[in-house]
């Protein structure tokens, strides 16, 4: 054998041996991401477990919000007003949805949501109390999951930690409500238009409708985003997905429309929310219902400027200051729509723990104190009245501004670690 055939031979074996190693190395490191994740999964279920034994939350039914929408999706199923107090009532009773002494109070989300508990109709209540629970624990570590590469300084295990001791996540899990996936849709639209999927991410934007009332100027940030980079294809996917969904609903009810319409003539504007302006509201105007949408109304006077301020912050973190702000001015909102906060919050503990020196330390302590505070004011009234947690989004979105503000007199002064 000549010098060359050698040399050929030796290049083939080298060549061999280093695909062998990158075949071995992306086994392992997918088998390692996947136990973290497995682990991290594990830990959240104990602690939600955990969680439900102290709370000694019942498993026959009990007043949540996820049986409202699984009455909701049972009537669109049996084509009869998905929105009406009565109806719902009836149907919550005669499928054991809700107890006898309760009544359904109405709803007024939009008709996709029905056709996404509609599969869930088909399982007996016993059943379904144990998926719902599961599934808000499962968006929760994929929530996780998507937004690793957004923590500087968090690990995955911190992160899922972290996520769990943020107070909405808690009411969350008790009530079971809609706003997870409104949550999921901005996330998953983050994650997809950075990876330039731009039909999908709007898609994903399908579900951020869900619950417009708390995120409209993210809605319209977004909007604007759209039309500034000219990615049209995400304008289509989310027409597409609404065309979808509305036509699937229009296929199983087709009197959907006028139901729907019929359901806002009695908006709920009348109950104990979670937003500063409805405590406006309800202490100083209790006669005036139109004084709930002045933060609204000021919110869309001031997006021009929203928009050229946030404009000079890096994305994604200039959109979740603008879902926080989206909540601040909320016209409604209960405590478990603050589960929208999760990104900003996320977001001000990982630059927290960049910070050095007694602010990162006092400003650590502080968010500790409020979140003992929320957690007191929830197990004192089991999260039924929640008025008085309208300070919670102006807290969080105060102390961003804050760690936004040191971290770049910081940055100016030469830290290490320091960036806006």
């Amino acid at each position: 054998m000549g010098p060359f055939q050698e040399q050929k031979r030796i290049d083939s074996v080298v060549r061999c041996a280093k695909t062998r190693t990158i075949l071995f190395l992306g086994i392992a490191r997918s088998i390692h991401k996947f136990m973290s994740l497995l682990k991290s999964l594990i830990l959240l279920v104990l602690l939600s477990l955990a969680v439900f034994v102290f709370l000694q939350i019942p498993v026959t039914p009990w007043p949540l919000d996820g049986a409202v929408y699984l009455a909701s999706s049972y009537a669109l199923r049996e084509q009869m007003n998905p929105w009406d107090a009565e109806v719902l009532t009836f149907i919550a009773h005669s499928l054991g949805y809700y107890p006898e002494t309760a009544r359904v109070l109405g709803l007024w989300t939009p008709p996709m949501v029905q056709l996404l508990y509609l599969p869930l109709t088909y399982l007996p209540f016993e059943i379904v109390l144990k998926v719902l629970v599961s599934m808000t624990v499962a968006l929760i570590a994929l929530l996780v999951m998507l937004t690793r590469g957004e923590w500087q300084y968090l690990s995955s295990n911190q992160a899922l930690v972290l996520t769990f001791l943020f107070p909405p996540f808690l009411a969350l899990l008790f009530w079971q409500q809609i706003t997870i996936w409104c949550l999921l849709g901005f996330v998953l639209f983050v994650v997809l238009e950075r990876k330039r999927l731009d039909f999908g991410a709007g898609l994903a934007l399908v579900a951020t409708a869900f619950k417009p009332h708390v995120s409209l100027l993210a809605m319209i940030f977004i909007a604007y985003r759209i039309v500034k980079t000219r990615r049209w294809a995400i304008l289509y996917g989310g027409v597409a997905g609404m065309g979808m969904t509305l036509g699937g609903i229009t296929l199983i009810y087709p009197g959907w429309i006028q139901d729907y319409l019929l359901s806002w003539q009695q908006p709920p504007l009348q109950y104990q929310a979670s937003t500063l302006f409805r405590w406006i509201h309800v202490m100083f105007f209790p006669n005036q219902a139109w004084t709930q949408f002045l933060g609204l109304v000021a919110g869309l006077f001031l997006m021009p400027w929203l928009v050229r301020f946030f404009s000079n912050m890096s994305w994604p973190t200039n959109l979740f200051f603008v879902l926080a702000i989206s909540l601040v001015v909320a016209p409604y909102g209960w405590h478990y729509d603050q589960i929208m906060l999760w990104p900003l919050y996320m977001w001000v503990l990982d630059r927290l723990k960049a910070m050095k020196g007694i602010d990162g330390r006092a400003s650590r302590v502080l968010i500790g104190f409020f979140i003992i505070v929320y957690y007191v004011q929830f197990f004192t009234t089991l999260g039924n009245d929640s008025l008085d947690m309208f300070w919670f989004p102006i807290v969080i979105t105060a102390l961003a501004f804050y760690a936004r503000r040191r971290l770049k007199v910081m940055s100016r002064c030469g830290g290490e670690s320091c960036y806006a």
